[in-house]
């Protein structure tokens, strides 16, 4: 018989007392805190409460009238289609509950549908399913759902563009925003936010404007304006969504004990024991039920982009080194973003949430030590950063000793569906490495149902095929998986409906807020995805896109090139960055050369502890047409230098074989370091034959770059020099022995000692900012 509700059951034998403790006190955090909608708000944990407060249920009331008024519009053949753009948590909820509740990609050729046709774009730069989805709709009669909560997505904007431009087309500048709904942020930092606002001046704004909630990140926002206009709009029920998300809070957020375990503590408990004790790094979510792919997609970036992250821990220590506090920070790749999130006292308690907006302060009492803990908020040009004081009864400051250690979290969520993917990767989870844990999803009731009468094969006659057949398939799945040692838990739904998805939904989401507590880690940001939205925007700002680094070289080149002989009589222009002659340590770590007799391809030299992707990264010459950069690179491997040879224009494969006796700077044993003496050496030369000073202040330049480079106190016996590079020992161990860099040109001895080097190091990071590489993580 069916269950009258979610169920859960697991079969996994692990315990662990302290994160039983844990367990206690962040289920004691979260009950403080979730009657206080301001401060849920301000740690974009609002998806706990939102859908019955105030705002929740004014947009639930915005939802309902716009749908109406949709279907009014469908009614009278004035719309047939409904086109959703979006991406991430803008898309995957909505796309769960369309494929779960409404079959899919079978929605629109349903002979029982009564609305509008639904179609989902804007998830990728996709012009041939963009051309495609055009070809089926009349633009004429078509509704587009934009959601971006900046506005400003790539990928969501390109496709609105697209469309808007169609639409434009078909109806003209005053006619096209009556047929676009913007779900976005209420705030002048959204691209559709302000287009509405002008258009509105005109009496001319787009059919609907909704919002998405502050404090509600994508991917916990499928039961907000997000998720629920795209629900209300297919003819689902928004109160049964309603009813499962206040079961499910109401039995989460009550008293704890052995009696009332609530499902997510009992899961998180599961999933970051056998993670940290068992090595199971990898989660394999599996429904049975075609129909809930889409919900493994959902889950799989909740899960993914929730605890997949990198913080760092400070703890502060008094004078006599005792531990005082430790406080966890999240931060950006060029940490201009660094928030604090967590924070415990000497003893190890955690003191509760930081909820802060810019310019905000929350003070914390250290009882031990009497002492006052003050987290300040505060912003400077674009960076956030938070300021950690320390104060005695007497509001006095209190020095302190920091240390900082790193930590990187993260398990692996795999989306599959069975029976399905039994015949994929089903031999892999259970006779491959034991590093899995399953969480299985069963439906016990299809409906409809469907009962083979007669079948050939006889253990299959008279059985339903979901409630005997996929039901049998994943209960024998379930004891396959234990049979051979696979940690696995069950969740069972009665049936598929707008209650108990939005239940187990919600269990879900609330599992990977107390991970996330467990591990230490902020799972309600996303630093690390915008990293490839820099790099991207950087390519495209060049039209040409494959052009961007030719363009570079033309813009930055100012003071001229020399050509220098390196072997065989092979010319090669050595281009030398704008400004390089100010801070000439610009190129220790990365220089660039160019071919004279084949002008569109680029050798690049860099040390073996600079990797491809890195280096690609700091000087930005992947390029947004050519996907697999790799293929067009010749990776060469010479003694403990890497040198690539790239031709950006070039369609297909490419690579160019230079083999390393091609170049007497790259042969035999020659360390990076090797390379930069000869560099010092050509810098010199350039600045002797080819510079025109034309200011005093680039002579002056000039002059320091020369006191730097040449030293001439012998401060220790030379090494063994030859006169092209050096050739007896690597950069390190002169360091190590305290020796000074000794090259000798044109018969003087060149020294540049350990203090010439700490000077080179220092200016490192400023340099690489100025030329958009990041600066702190390459030095």
């Amino acid at each position: 018989k069916p269950v009258n509700s979610l169920s859960f059951t697991f079969n996994v034998s692990i315990q662990s007392s302290v994160i039983e403790r844990k367990l206690q006190a962040i289920h004691q955090k979260l009950n403080l805190i979730k009657n206080n909608y301001n401060s849920l708000v301000k740690l974009e944990m609002a998806w706990i409460s939102y859908y019955w407060q105030e705002q929740g249920r004014k947009d639930f009331e915005k939802i309902k009238k716009t749908a109406g008024r949709i279907q009014k519009l469908y009614d009278k053949k004035e719309v047939e289609d409904i086109v959703i753009l979006g991406i991430g948590g803008s898309d995957l909820g909505a796309r769960a509950l369309h494929k779960a509740l409404n079959a899919g990609e079978y929605y629109n050729i349903r002979r029982s549908r009564d609305g509008p046709r639904i179609h989902f774009a804007g998830d990728n730069f996709a012009p041939d399913e963009l051309s495609a989805i055009l070809d089926s709709i009349n633009i004429r009669k078509t509704l587009l759902i934009v959601i971006s909560k900046s506005g400003t997505t790539a990928e969501t904007f390109s496709a609105y563009s697209f469309f808007k431009e169609k639409l434009i087309k078909a109806l003209g500048e005053d006619e096209y925003a009556s047929r676009i709904i913007a779900i976005t942020g209420f705030n002048d930092k959204s691209l559709l936010y302000n287009e509405n606002e002008k258009l509105k001046q005109k009496g001319k704004e787009f059919f609907a404007i909704l919002s998405v909630p502050e404090g509600i990140g994508g991917r916990y926002s499928v039961f907000s304006p997000v998720g629920m206009l795209y629900a209300k709009i297919a003819g689902l029920d928004l109160d049964k969504f309603l009813k499962g998300l206040r079961k499910a809070y109401h039995r989460y957020f009550g008293p704890l004990s052995e009696e009332n375990y609530p499902y997510p503590y009992k899961l998180a408990k599961i999933m970051y024991l056998l993670n940290k004790f068992d090595k199971k790094n990898i989660v394999v979510f599996m429904p049975f039920d075609n129909l809930l792919e889409g919900l493994s997609r959902w889950y799989r970036q909740l899960h993914n982009e929730s605890l997949g992250k990198t913080v760092n821990e400070h703890i502060y220590k008094d004078e006599k080194e005792n531990t005082i506090a430790r406080i966890f920070f999240s931060y950006n790749q060029d940490k201009t973003q660094y928030r604090a999130f967590k924070v415990y006292d000497s003893q190890g308690n955690d003191l509760g949430f930081i909820p802060l907006n810019l310019g905000e302060s929350l003070t914390f009492k250290l009882e031990k030590e009497d002492i006052n803990l003050t987290i300040t908020r505060e912003k400077k040009d674009s960076s956030v950063k938070d300021k950690i004081t320390f104060t005695d009864n007497k509001n006095k400051p209190i020095t302190y000793q920091e240390d900082i250690i790193t930590h990187t979290q993260g398990t692996t969520a795999l989306a599959l569906v069975g029976t399905r993917d039994n015949h994929s990767s089903w031999q892999l989870i259970n006779n491959g490495p034991k590093d899995k844990f399953v969480i299985f999803i069963r439906v016990e009731k299809q409906s409809p149902d469907y009962k083979l009468k007669a079948s050939d094969i006889d253990y299959l006659k008279d059985k339903y095929l979901g409630e005997d057949m996929l039901v049998a398939a994943q209960i024998g799945t379930e004891k396959d998986a234990t049979e051979n040692n696979i940690p696995n838990v069950t969740f069972t739904i009665p049936y598929k409906d707008e209650e108990t998805l939005s239940e187990l939904m919600y269990t879900l989401m609330l599992t990977v807020a107390i991970l996330g507590e467990l591990y230490n880690i902020n799972p309600f940001d996303q630093w690390a995805v915008e990293g490839y939205k820099g790099e991207m925007k950087r390519l495209l700002k060049d039209k040409r896109g494959s052009s961007s680094l030719k363009k570079k070289f033309r813009d930055i080149v100012s003071y001229g090139k020399e050509s220098f002989i390196f072997n065989k009589g092979m010319p090669i222009y050595f281009y030398i960055l704008k400004n390089f002659l100010k801070k000439a340590a610009g190129y220790i770590f990365s220089f660039i050369v160019r071919f004279e007799r084949s002008k569109s391809h680029y050798l690049v030299i860099a040390p073996t502890s600079c990797s491809p992707t890195n280096l690609r990264r700091g000087i930005s010459f992947s390029t947004s047409r050519h996907r697999r950069i790799a293929s067009l690179m010749r990776l060469m491997s010479v003694g403990s230098v890497f040198a690539w040879v790239w031709h950006p224009r070039k369609e297909g494969h490419v690579a160019i074989n230079i083999p390393s006796s091609s170049f007497s700077i790259i042969t035999g044993n020659s360390s990076f370091f090797d390379i930069f003496g000869l560099l010092c050496k050509q810098i010199i030369t350039f600045i002797k034959r080819s510079v025109k000073v034309s200011t005093i202040k680039d002579e002056e330049r000039l002059n320091k770059l020369l006191n730097l480079i040449k030293g001439y106190k012998q401060t220790a016996p030379p090494q063994r020099i030859s006169d092209n590079i050096l050739t007896q020992s690597t950069f390190s161990s002169i360091f190590a022995s305290s020796l000074p860099l000794i090259i000798q040109i044109n018969k003087k001895k060149l020294t540049i000692t350990q203090k010439d080097l700490q000077e080179i190091t220092s200016l490192l990071p400023k340099i690489l900012k100025e030329y958009d590489i990041r600066g702190k993580e390459y030095s």
